[in-house]
């Protein structure tokens, strides 16, 4: 019987990176989101 490829590794490394861009997109627009709420509004 043949042995399959063992890719338990590369599983990790791409969910790993795909969270961590995931992770530093939701600060980035956290980040946005405040400094837009801290900036005077123009009111008319």
């Amino acid at each position: 019987m043949e042995q399959l490829p063992d890719t338990f590794l590369n599983l990790f490394g791409g969910y790993s990176a795909l969270f961590a861009i995931l992770a530093l997109y939701i600060f980035s627009l956290g980040r946005r989101v405040a400094r837009l709420e801290s900036r005077p509004r123009d009111e008319k």
